[in-house]
């Protein structure tokens, strides 16, 4: 994910030139980076590449494994990859830290993140990395913070990232902080699509540890320089604010984490002719598509919307009798007694049906015993 460089002990600055493409795509680079004369300072091509074999299936077993807590069986000394202590050289020395860092950060989504990796984890990021910067930032804005740490003063880094890098509160977390800390941004592509199989749209970042002192590239344009939001500068600098004079006018409406809630219009008319009370949990749904495409700008689909209602009446208790702990808990549970005087899911079979069987396979997991345990309603 992350490749380091390292560059012989010297004083001297790294000559401002740019990293010439290698191979057949445009993910693999080659830095001018001085290694200096003393080969004896670097692993041996052999040993980095079987190190280098090592270190990444480890990463990848603990991305796919996020339960596995330090200590446990599979590495019982609880030790991690600490950076000052493998590479002694690098940061025992005078400016120390890397001359360069070229990588291709894993892109997870900020509201994905506690889920994939854990709370403790997502914790950590915010607190040690983002220095308690707080946000929705995509996974990649916290290694490009990290492999700032690790650079040296006047070091290089040239990072892929999800194009979100420059939007947002990911930017807000990345690219903000890093030029408040003195970093430049000497060259970038701003958005362009992923050459592989997935469809996203990535950008290209090159940022120094200090002012640049050559040229500006953006898009492969010269400029006089380069924003965070990886735009050129404009007559006013500084991130926007919104307008309190817009508040309340808009919002960004429901979000259906799960397909299997949207029917087509035909689906939610057979439904209601089926059984009148299910017009109560089924609504037109307007998209952004259809906003843009249709001539009258009507919904093409439908959803099922149980609201924040809870999901069955199951639980033991008394709801009239409970004290409001209980009640909360309940709710938060989704299961309620059966004197709950409001409306549960289950009381429209049709439609929970639909949903057991089109979105609970996406939005329940497994626990350490194999078993779905269903994600916790937000109460």
């Amino acid at each position: 994910m992350l490749d380091a460089v390292v560059g012989r002990d010297s004083s001297r600055q790294p000559q401002a030139q740019w990293p010439v493409k290698t191979g057949p795509t445009t993910d693999t680079v080659q830095w001018p980076v001085d290694v200096g004369r003393d080969s004896s300072r670097l692993r041996s091509k052999t040993a980095r590449t079987k190190a280098e074999k090592a270190a990444r299936a480890q990463i990848e077993y603990r991305l796919t494994h996020p339960s596995l807590a330090p200590g446990a069986e599979e590495n019982p000394s609880g030790c991690g990859f600490h950076w000052e202590l493998e590479f002694p050289e690098v940061f025992g020395r005078t400016n120390p830290g890397f001359d360069a860092i070229v990588g291709n950060p894993p892109f997870v989504g900020g509201k994905k993140i506690t889920g994939a990796l854990g709370t403790d984890y997502r914790e950590y990021l915010v607190e040690r990395i983002a220095n308690g910067k707080k946000g929705n930032a995509d996974l990649c804005a916290y290694f490009f913070m990290r492999a700032g740490q690790l650079v040296r003063d006047g070091g290089m880094m040239a990072l892929l990232a999800t194009n979100t890098i420059a939007q947002g509160d990911t930017r807000e977390v990345g690219l903000d902080q890093m030029t408040a800390q003195g970093f430049s941004i000497p060259r970038a592509v701003s958005s362009v699509p992923w050459p592989g199989e997935a469809g996203v749209e990535v950008a290209q970042v090159w940022l120094q540890r200090g002012a640049w002192p050559g040229d500006f590239v953006l898009n492969d344009q010269a400029v006089a320089g380069i924003t965070p939001f990886l735009t050129v500068p404009g007559a006013i600098a500084g991130n926007p604010f919104r307008l309190a004079a817009n508040a309340d006018q808009s919002f960004q409406g429901s979000i259906v984490l799960g397909m299997g809630f949207v029917l087509t219009p035909e689906e939610a008319q057979a439904l209601i002719a089926c059984n009148p009370r299910n017009k109560a949990c089924l609504f037109p749904y307007l998209n952004g598509e259809d906003l843009n495409s249709r001539w009258d700008q009507s919904p093409s689909r439908w959803v099922i919307n149980f609201h924040d209602w809870p999901l069955h009446r199951q639980a033991d208790g008394n709801w009239r009798s409970a004290d409001t702990k209980q009640r909360k808990e309940w709710l938060r549970s989704g299961n309620v007694p059966a004197d709950y005087p409001d409306p549960v899911a289950a009381d429209y079979p049709d439609l929970l049906a639909i949903v057991e069987e089109k979105v609970k396979p996406e939005r329940t997991r497994k626990n350490e015993n194999g078993e779905f345990a269903l994600r916790y309603p937000l109460y």
